[in-house]
Order: structure tokens, then sequence, then C-alpha cells
């Protein structure tokens, strides 16, 4: 595995096929269309690429779209070409999944993990070749009252 960066976003290279990107962005970009632009020129791609991003809701809620757009749920599969499936990650960890005609990326969290997010996943999670992503870090990892009572 290699990772490639290039203005504050990183691609991890000699995971996936080469026709297939995954990668995380330093915190400082926040702004969705300098994200949109800096990736475009990353990927040095002339093709059409549609962006489709989660409302977040630490949740167990997959969607499998077919276009750009935002979606509410922790977790994004497609089978559509030229589409860039986006979450957000700070303490969470985005699991990367890659299929032969599927891939994926879930917003992975205590709450989506207990509520069932994994089991969600329409394909059998044999069909995938998965890496996990940059989380979990012990300077931004923090729990509150609500974890530590938690029953299930």
């Amino acid at each position: 595995m290699k990772i490639f960066e290039r203005d504050s976003i990183y691609i991890i290279k000699n995971i996936f096929p080469k026709n297939v990107f995954c990668g995380f962005t330093k915190r400082d970009i926040f702004d969705v269309c300098e994200f949109e632009k800096k990736l475009k020129l990353l990927l040095s791609s002339n093709k059409k690429l549609g962006f489709v991003y989660l409302n977040q809701l630490h949740s167990p809620h997959i969607k499998y779209v077919k276009k750009e757009g935002i979606y509410d749920g922790d977790g994004l599969f497609s089978k559509e070409k030229n589409l860039v499936l986006v979450v957000k990650t700070a303490d969470c960890l985005p699991l990367y999944f890659y299929g032969e005609d599927t891939i994926g990326i879930i917003h992975l969290g205590w709450r989506s993990a207990l509520g069932g997010i994994l089991e969600n996943i329409k394909n059998n999670l044999e069909e995938f070749r998965v890496i996990a992503g940059v989380g979990l870090r012990s300077c931004c990892y923090k729990v509150g009252e609500e974890f530590l009572r938690y029953k299930r």
C-alpha cells in the first residue's frame, strides 16, 4: 500500500484496481467546492465525476445510489462509474469496500456498529475487499454518558 499526498488530499494506492480511488483529506478542507476542485485536479480526469455525500446520522442506514446528491444515512454503495462516495469522519472510522461490480464506504461509529450497519449491507461481505481509513485517534475520541449507559 502506498499513500500519495497533494494539496491536503491523500490517495491510497495499490489496494484496489487502478480505476478505483480511495483516500482521505486533512482537516483544512472543509469547503465542498474546494474539495471537489482539488480532487478533480489530483485525479487528472477529463471524465465527469458525480459527488455523493451523506447527511450522517450515526445510524445503521445504508443507501444504494445511482446518481450524485446528498443522502441520509451512514453508508453509501453504488454500481455506477465515475461517482465519488464521500463520508466525513473525526472519531468514527471510514470503511472502504470494493467488489467486482460494487463500491462502498461506511461511516462506522459505535452507534452505527451497535445498530447493525454491517448487517444492513445487501451484498455478501465476502464479495468485498475492505480497508479501514483514518479514524479513532486518541486525541479526538471522546464518549459521553450515553455511551457508558448504553445497554443492548
